[in-house]
C-alpha cells in the first residue's frame, strides 16, 4: 500500500471537515479586550437568521452563500455593524470549504477595514483565525500557529467559546502535521472538554475524527478505528446534512481497514466515501478520494482503474490549484506506470513528486517516495540505484520511527508533570486555607479548637489521598517505562532483536570480545516475493510468514549468534566465532530450512524461499569499525542472489580496496 497517498485523506479531513484550529499553549501578549458577538446576534431577527446560517455553512456552503446574498439584498440597510461583520465571518467559512482561498483573503481584508474604521475589536480574533486557517491549507504550519495562538488568546478574553473551540482544533491539526503529536493531543483534549460524551454536535464528531487521524499517524489503528466509529455515530445523529462529514470519515476508515489487512472492507468504505463526496461541493474531498482509490486499485493489481482514478485526481487538484494533491496523484501514477512496464516514464513521474515533497519538507511523503523509487529502479534492473534509494529510505524511515517514539515518551513525561502540578496547586490551596484560619483565630477564639481539628482532618485526608495517588501513579509509570523499554529493543511481531538494539549494543558486545577476537560473519536475508504474499493472501498471512521465518531462523542459529529483524521482510544475522567455512554452511542450512517445508498459515500452506548476502570479518571489533563499509557489501551480495534467480546466497569477497567480487554459495 502507498503509505503517503492514503494519508491525504487525513490531512484534508482535518482542514475541511470543520473550522480548523490551534495548539494549546496560550501566547502572552498585550491585546485589547473583545466582546462575543454571538450573544448580541441572538437579540435581533436578522441576527437569529445569521446564527442559523453559521450552523448551516459547514454542511451546505453553496446554499449558505446564496441565502446570505438574498439576505443582504433585502435587509442590508437594516443590518448593524455587528451583523455586517458576522456576514463576513460566515462568508469566509463558506469560501474556505469551497477551496476559494482568494475570496477568503478578500473577506479578511474587509474585516480588517471594518475593525479599524468602526472600532470593532470583536473581529480581531476572527481575522487572526482566518489568517491561520489559510496558512494551514497552504501547509505553512509554523506561521499558521502564530496567528492561531493570537486568535485563541483574543477569543478567550472575549469569552467567545465557539471560536476558541475552532481555534484549538485547528492548532491541533497544524501541530499534528508538523509531527508535534503531544501538543496536538493536548489541544484535541481541551477542545473535547467543551462537550459531554452524549453530545450530537457535529463539531464534537469533527474533533473525535481529527483525534482518530492522529492515532493513524502514529499507527495505533485500533484506537483510531474506535474514535472513527464514535465520530460517525455523532455525525449520523446530527440534524444537519452530513454528506461531507460521512465522506471524510469513510476515507479515514478505509485507510484503517487497509492497515489492518481487511481489504474488502477497505474498498467498500472508499467507494461509499466517493458516493458521499460527489453529493457535496468539495472538489478537494473528491480529489482526495480519487487519489486513495488509485492507491487501493494499484495494490489490488487493477492498474487500469488505478490509472484512471489518478488522472481524475490530477484534473480535480488542478482545478483548484492544489499542488500537493496533484503531486501525490503523480507519484501514484508513476508507480502505476512502473508496474505496467513503462519504467522510464514511471521514474520521471516519481522523481518529480520526490523533488516536490523534498522542497516542501514533507518528511513522511519523502520517505514513501524513496521506497517507491527504489522499487521502480529494481523493476528496471538498475540495482545500484535501487540499493542507493533503498538505503536512504531505511535511514529516513528509522529516524521517523525513532522521532515518533520520542514524541510518545515526551507525551508521557508531560502528562506526569501536569499531574504533579495539579497536586502542587491542591497543596498550595490547602496552605492558603490554613493561613486564613490562623488570621481568624484572633476573632473566633471560642471556636479555635474545633476549627483546628477540622483543618487538621482536611489536611490529613488530602495528604493521604495525595500519597496514595502519587504511589499508584509512580507504580504505573514504572510499569509503562518497563514496557516501553522492552518494546524499544524487541520486534513485537517476531520477538527477535530490532534494528535499534543492534545499533546501540554492537559496540558494547564488540568491546567485551576485544581481548580474545574471533572471526564472525554478517548475513542479510530477504524473504523472496514477500509483497506477492501480502497482496495475494493479506497482511495477516504475511505476518504469520514473518513469524515462522523468525522461528526457523532461531532454531538453526546458536545462542551466541545475534538475529535481528532489520525492517519489513529483511533480517540480519551476526554469526559469531564463525570462519568462512562454518559461516557459509550456516547460511545454506538456513536457506534449506526455509525451503524444505511449506509455511503453515491461516490460508493454508505456502511455499517460501529466501535470498541472502554474506560478508566475513576477522572480529566483531572490525565489523563494528567497518560497519558502513561491510553492510553495503552484504546488501550488494543479497542483490546478486536476487538477480541470479533468488533462493540462494552470495558471499562478498574483497580483492583490493575498491575491488569486490560476489560468489555464489550454492550448497
Amino acid at each position: 500500500m502507498c503509505y503517503f497517498a492514503r494519508f491525504v485523506s487525513v490531512i484534508v479531513f482535518s482542514i475541511t471537515f470543520t473550522l480548523p484550529s490551534l495548539s494549546a499553549r496560550a501566547v502572552e501578549a498585550a491585546v485589547p479586550a473583545v466582546t462575543d458577538p454571538v450573544q448580541i446576534l441572538k437579540t435581533t431577527e436578522i441576527g437569529k437568521e445569521l446564527f442559523h446560517l453559521n450552523q448551516l455553512v459547514t454542511s451546505e456552503p453553496k446554499k449558505t452563500l446564496k441565502q446570505l446574498a438574498e439576505l443582504e439584498q433585502t435587509d442590508a440597510h437594516k443590518m448593524s455593524q455587528y451583523e455586517m461583520g458576522f456576514v463576513l465571518v460566515i462568508r469566509a467559512n463558506a469560501h474556505l470549504l469551497l477551496d476559494q482561498h482568494d475570496l477568503v483573503e478578500d473577506q479578511i481584508f474587509t474585516m480588517q477595514q471594518l475593525a479599524t474604521e468602526g472600532n470593532h475589536d470583536w473581529l480581531l480574533p476572527y481575522i487572526e483565525y482566518w489568517k491561520g486557517t489559510l496558512l494551514v491549507n497552504q501547509s505553512e504550519f509554523t506561521r499558521a500557529i502564530e496567528h492561531l495562538n493570537q486568535a485563541i488568546t483574543l477569543s478567550q478574553q472575549g469569552r467567545n467559546s465557539s471560536l476558541s473551540l475552532q481555534a484549538l482544533n485547528s492548532r491541533a491539526n497544524a501541530n499534528k502535521e508538523q509531527g508535534q503529536y503531544h501538543h496536538a493531543i493536548e489541544d484535541y483534549n481541551r477542545a473535547l472538554n467543551f462537550f459531554d460524551d452524549n453530545s450530537v454536535d457535529q463539531k464534537y464528531g469533527t474533533i473525535l475524527n481529527n483525534l482518530s487521524t492522529l492515532y493513524i499517524y502514529i499507527r495505533e489503528f485500533d484506537k483510531a478505528l474506535k474514535l472513527n466509529v464514535k465520530a460517525a455515530t455523532v455525525v449520523k445523529a446530527s440534524s444537519l446534512k452530513k454528506a461531507r462529514q460521512m465522506a471524510t470519515l469513510l476515507v479515514n476508515r478505509s485507510y484503517i481497514y487497509g492497515e489492518l489487512g481487511q481489504r474488502q472492507s477497505e474498498i467498500m468504505a472508499m467507494e461509499k466515501a466517493k458516493e458521499y463526496a460527489y453529493s457535496t461541493d468539495s472538489v478537494r474531498l473528491q480529489a482526495t478520494i480519487m487519489v486513495n482509490l488509485s492507491d487501493i486499485y494499484t495494490t489490488e493489481g487493477d492498474y487500469a482503474r488505478a490509472e484512471q482514478n489518478a488522472k481524475d485526481a490530477q484534473t480535480l487538484a488542478k482545478s483548484f490549484n492544489n499542488d500537493h494533491l496533484f503531486m501525490v496523484a503523480q507519484a501514484n501514477l508513476g508507480l502505476i506506470k512502473s508496474k505496467q512496464g513503462h519504467g522510464e516514464e514511471g521514474l520521471a513521474l516519481l522523481r518529480g513528486a520526490h523533488e516536490y515533497f523534498e522542497s516542501k519538507n514533507k518528511e513522511p511523503y519523502v520517505v514513501e517516495a524513496l521506497k517507491m523509487l527504489a522499487n521502480a529502479y529494481a523493476e528496471l534492473g538498475q540495482y545500484e540505484q535501487a540499493f542507493l534509494q533503498h538505503k536512504i529510505f531505511h535511514e529516513k524511515f528509522s529516524k521517523q520511527q525513532f522521532d515518533e517514539r520520542e514524541e510518545k515518551l515526551l507525551a508521557i513525561e508531560q502528562k506526569y508533570e501536569a499531574d504533579k502540578k495539579e497536586k502542587e496547586i491542591a497543596l498550595l490551596t490547602l496552605e492558603k486555607s490554613l493561613r486564613a484560619a490562623a488570621d481568624e483565630k484572633r476573632i473566633l477564639r471560642r471556636n479555635i479548637f474545633f476549627l483546628l481539628c477540622v483543618i487538621a482532618l482536611i489536611f490529613m485526608i488530602r495528604f493521604y489521598r495525595h500519597y496514595i495517588s502519587t504511589k499508584r501513579h509512580n507504580r504505573d509509570l514504572l510499569k509503562d517505562n518497563a514496557a516501553l523499554q522492552g518494546k524499544t529493543y524487541q520486534d513485537q511481531l517476531t520477538k527477535l532483536f530490532n534494528r535499534r538494539f543492534l545499533e546501540e549494543s554492537l559496540s558494547a558486545i564488540a568491546e567485551r570480545e576485544k581481548k580474545t577476537p574471533k572471526p564472525c560473519s554478517l548475513v542479510i536475508m530477504d524473504i523472496d516475493k514477500f509483497k506477492r504474499i501480502n497482496d495475494t493472501f493479506g497482511h495477516d498471512v504475511g505476518d504469520q510468514v514473518l513469524t515462522e521465518f523468525a522461528q526457523r531462523l532461531t532454531s538453526i542459529t546458536r545462542k551466541e549468534d545475534i538475529s535481528v529483524r532489520w525492517g519489513g521482510e529483511e533480517f540480519l544475522l551476526i554469526a559469531r566465532e564463525s570462519n568462512g567455512e562454518t559461516g557459509e554452511h550456516l547460511v545454506n542450512r538456513i536457506l534449506e530450512s526455509v525451503r524444505e517445508k511449506p509455511f503453515s498459515t491461516s490460508k493454508g500452506e505456502i511455499v517460501v524461499t529466501t535470498s541472502a548476502g554474506m560478508v566475513h570479518a576477522d572480529s566483531l571489533q572490525t565489523l563494528r569499525q567497518q560497519w558502513d563499509k561491510l553492510l553495503p557489501q552484504a546488501d550488494k551480495a543479497l542483490y546478486s542472489s536476487k538477480n541470479n534467480g533468488r533462493d540462494q546466497a552470495h558471499l562478498a569477497l574483497q580483492h583490493s580496496e575498491y575491488d569486490w567480487q560476489y560468489i555464489s554459495l550454492c550448497a
